[in-house]
């Protein structure tokens, strides 16, 4: 695989630049530690304590992912100043695992929620993120929103809903389950599942899936009081994931 080429001066985030950067010791250690492959280089400011600086020497060594001092990129990148040390990696799709438990966000638009959703399934023992249209998983806002758990997930980027759709029928022997508010069938309804490997998708918070989207699974909502407008995206995977028994191993 080519590895793109990073200059000195990161310009501001787009989706084709090949790879994408994340802030802070956690979630760089969360790199380093999880997916050492995609890293490309670590940037270190002046004010990183020594023990960090320790640290991230030996991960950097470790994985043979090159460390610099760059206080102006940091600067640059970050949000809060007690941020003092950023990553650049690959932004490139992950290969899905087709036997795993997969869940698909459909075109979500807060990269927040993204993070968010991509920490839950990980709680919830699922690894595998299809994200379709919308916020792009490896912005630099969803991969700090993730606290360093989307570098423990295979996330891709399926080109539709249908397509992915498509695949789950072929490896898991069933349409999979859309999340949507005006299903008819609850998932109070639904056992928890056994034998093949679960699909479900979530779409937006706001409108939801279309007629288009709902001809490509089962629809099955969540029962919540009427007052209540909608869940949150990483709310609503949450509580189907372990309805669905898609937890981790005990």
């Amino acid at each position: 695989m080519t590895m793109p080429t990073v200059p000195r001066q990161l310009p501001r985030w787009r989706p084709d630049l090949g790879y994408t950067w994340v802030l802070g010791d956690f979630a760089v250690r969360a790199l380093l530690r999880d997916a050492p492959e995609r890293a490309l280089e670590v940037r270190l400011h002046r004010d990183a304590d020594a023990r960090l600086r320790a640290d991230l020497t030996a991960a950097c060594e470790a994985a043979g992912v090159p460390l610099r001092s760059d206080d102006a990129a940091v600067e640059a990148k970050r949000s809060k100043a007690n941020a003092t040390v950023l990553a650049l990696l690959r932004s490139d799709d992950d290969a899905l695992d087709p036997t795993a438990p997969q869940v698909a966000l459909v075109r979500p638009r807060e990269a927040g929620n993204v993070g968010t959703a991509l920490r839950t399934a990980v709680a919830l023992g699922v690894r595998d993120v299809a994200v379709i249209g919308g916020i792009d998983p490896r912005s630099p806002h969803v991969l700090r929103a993730s606290l360093g758990t989307a570098f423990a997930a295979r996330v891709a980027r399926p080109a539709s809903l249908a397509a992915w759709a498509d695949a789950a029928r072929r490896t898991s022997g069933a349409p999979p389950l859309l999340l949507h508010g005006r299903a008819t069938r609850s998932l109070r309804d639904l056992a928890p599942r056994g034998g093949a490997p679960l699909r479900l998708a979530v779409g937006p918070e706001w409108p939801g899936f279309d007629a288009a989207d709902l001809a490509h699974g089962t629809p099955v909502r969540i029962d919540v009081d009427p007052d209540a407008e909608s869940l949150n995206v990483a709310v609503a995977l949450g509580i189907a994931l372990h309805h669905l028994g898609a937890g981790p191993a005990r």
